[in-house]
């Protein structure tokens, strides 16, 4: 078995979580992702949405997040389960229709997993009286953690929207929806380097970046877009005088 925390402000997992599985918040009030992965490197970070709308590895369908409607309707496609109360799983049945991988909270305040669930939140410190042993949430998974959703195909991009001429000089840029930046004939290279990749939380199947383009001044503007509508794509700047990171 295996042990999983989530807690809204990262601040408040214990120290043993840097090693361990931490769920983090793709999405929502609270996003966590992008600044677990920065301060937790060698944790294994477990993705969930809130809003059904962004790809993850679970949905949670709680009062205030997601519905069961909405749950249901991307399941499979992205998402791999779903994360609700013990007593809201028989409506979660009756949206999806058939059984799925399912993550229940059941804040007994003894780590157990409840019969048919891939993991149980079995303490918070929100209940009454709280059912965890300090300022998180935990949870009992199978060992290894529930497995990630598939990775999905990148989309086929436009070849026209990753190639960006230097306009300030000789030479090109082409990006990959990695975000890695090459460049040639000349232009120069300005990143970005990983770490500001993982600082924005930018390059990954969930949120690759879909092109790149010259701003006129020695610099390029890299587009990222997580595919949800509505919604719109986020633009990064990189410039020779004011390195990464830079969102615009």
């Amino acid at each position: 078995m295996a042990t999983v925390y989530d807690a809204v402000n990262l601040d408040d997992l214990p120290p043993e979580a840097a090693t361990g599985n931490i769920l983090v918040y793709v999405d929502g009030e609270y996003p966590t992702h992008a600044e677990a992965a920065v301060r937790f490197p060698k944790a294994n970070l477990i993705t969930i949405t809130v809003t059904a709308l962004t790809r993850a590895h679970w949905c949670d369908v709680e009062r205030g997040d997601a519905t069961p409607a909405q749950g249901a309707a991307n399941l499979g496609k992205l998402y791999f389960g779903l994360y609700s109360a013990l007593d809201d799983y028989q409506d979660l049945v009756a949206a999806v229709g058939h059984l799925f991988p399912w993550w229940s909270a059941d804040w007994t305040g003894v780590p157990h997993i409840t019969p048919g669930a891939l993991a149980t939140q079995w303490g918070s410190p929100d209940s009454t009286p709280p059912t965890s042993p300090g300022p998180y949430d935990i949870s009992m998974a199978l060992d290894p953690p529930p497995p990630p959703v598939p990775v999905p195909s990148l989309p086929v991009r436009n070849e026209a929207q990753m190639l960006a001429r230097n306009t300030a000089g000789k030479g090109h840029w082409a990006v990959r929806p990695s975000g890695d930046v090459y460049a040639y004939g000349g232009a120069p290279y300005l990143g970005p380097a990983q770490h500001f990749l993982t600082t924005w939380g930018i390059g990954t199947p969930t949120n690759p970046v879909v092109g790149i383009a010259d701003d006129g001044a020695g610099g390029f503007v890299l587009e990222a877009d997580t595919g949800v509508y509505p919604g719109q794509p986020t633009l990064y700047h990189i410039t020779p005088g004011n390195p990464p990171p830079f969102a615009t």
